[in-house]
């Protein structure tokens, strides 16, 4: 998924499919409750997400990047601990069939909405970026470390405002069209990177770019899974998350190249101005799309 708070660099953005195939398949593993589930499930990591740049903030202009990043690597083994030791998966039955064939099974409607994902994943650069373009035009009135502390605080304000809206959007994309919704993060995507266009080193105006930010992550963390889910078969979750975190992971890591190269040889408008245009081309492409759900037996609704 497009997701924006992994801020880690390429390997990051390759790796989120591991993680994110999976939660989501679990997410909507019981017929009737995936709407419940996603609505819920995001809450979970708030504390967390919240708390990280809050905790890097103060100690950035006196502690050394390399010492900030071994101690975050501590919570991380104790996550990793966490599963191996106490998480107890449901058991499956085996599927003896080749992975190729569960991947061609896949609906066709479901492989379409695999372009704009892409697309958008193109277009979707990592959010290490944005804290980066914030901090290059305030360190000329604030100085560098002063700077780079209220940058990352930007980033905890739109982690706030992702918590308070993703369970309102989560309940919304369960009453309203979910490819309208889904469509709606994009769209604010695109315009959030072509606000950075015309952004100066006026704070509120940085404060009013990084609202957006929270809301389209939360709409697309929402809503994608559950759009996918009503995409597919009941047993086939597992393999159309796997391949649309493959897709959307493979795009985030492109972009974060593409766009940082761009901003190094040419300019950080060229790269903010690309990644927003092509965010709102695949806006336009999944709502010209006509997507049938399909129930569990597999038979379009």
């Amino acid at each position: 998924m497009a997701g924006a708070d992994r801020p880690h660099g390429g390997l990051d953005r390759l790796g989120h499919p591991l993680t994110g195939a999976r939660r989501a398949a679990d997410r909507v593993d019981d017929a009737g409750h995936s709407g419940a589930r996603l609505r819920i499930s995001p809450h979970a990591g708030y504390p967390g997400r919240d708390s990280r740049p809050l905790t890097a903030s103060p100690p950035i202009a006196n502690v050394s990047l390399r010492t900030i990043f071994v101690v975050s690597l501590i919570p991380g083994l104790c996550a990793v601990a966490t599963i191996i030791l106490l998480v107890r998966e449901k058991p499956r039955r085996p599927d003896p069939s080749h992975p190729w064939h569960s991947v061609k099974a896949l609906p066709r409607d479901f492989m379409k909405f695999l372009v704009p994902v892409g697309l958008f994943g193109i277009s979707n650069f990592a959010p290490t970026l944005l804290i980066l373009r914030a901090q290059e035009l305030l360190t000329p009135t604030l100085g560098a470390s002063a700077a780079g502390a209220f940058a990352i605080s930007l980033y905890t304000f739109g982690n706030v405002v992702y918590a308070l809206v993703a369970c309102p959007i989560g309940v919304l994309a369960d009453r309203v069209d979910r490819r309208l919704v889904f469509g709606t993060g994009f769209s604010l995507f695109g315009v959030l990177c072509l606000g950075f266009l015309a952004v100066d080193a006026q704070r509120w105006l940085l404060v009013l770019l990084f609202a957006p930010n929270g809301v389209y992550t939360a709409i697309i963390e929402s809503s994608q899974p559950a759009l996918a889910s009503a995409l597919t078969r009941d047993d086939q979750h597992g393999t159309g998350f796997g391949l649309m975190s493959f897709v959307d992971g493979l795009g985030d890591f492109v972009s974060s190249i593409a766009i940082g190269a761009l901003w190094t040889m040419v300019s950080p408008q060229l790269g903010f101005a690309l990644a927003g245009v092509t965010a709102l081309a695949s806006a336009a492409m999944l709502l010209g799309m006509h997507l049938s759900p399909v129930i569990g037996d597999g038979r379009h609704d």
